[in-house]
């Protein structure tokens, strides 16, 4: 009972905040350019898929430098910053593990749509491929 209070007087306290003051606490960075509000969704999607996550935010941004801000898999710049066109998404390289450190790279959200249960290795061989017969068979 003590949560759904807890949680019932976040609600009523967020609900009377303007749009641009939620705008402005999400914005805020929880580590490097990952905000508040971006750690927020990607650690709620992961409990709504009950993936466990055993991840933070220094060991998310770590990855994030490490990669140069690029996708992992395509080597495209992401954006973690303009909170309306953001492209990176967090994905697990092995998607049968959970977000640990060493089981996480940084994506273009529309590759990891695609990728989804594939294992790795899989989706890049369907890449290649899509490509090869996009390529050399039109």
């Amino acid at each position: 009972e003590l949560l759904v209070q807890a949680r019932e007087r976040r609600i009523e306290h967020w609900s009377k905040l303007s749009i641009d003051e939620k705008y402005n606490r999400a914005k805020k960075c929880v580590y490097g350019e990952i905000s508040c509000g971006q750690w927020s969704v990607i650690q709620s999607n992961a409990k709504l898929r009950k993936i466990q996550f055993d991840l933070l935010p220094k060991e998310a941004w770590d990855v994030w430098t490490r990669q140069d801000g690029k996708c992992a898999l395509s080597g495209v710049v992401l954006n973690l910053k303009t909170i309306f066109e953001i492209t990176a998404s967090l994905d697990r390289i092995d998607s049968k593990l959970p977000y640990t450190k060493d089981n996480i790279q940084w994506v273009h959200k529309y590759l990891n749509i695609m990728k989804n249960q594939f294992s790795q290795n899989d989706f890049i061989d369907m890449c290649i491929l899509v490509a090869a017969k996009n390529l050399y068979n039109n």
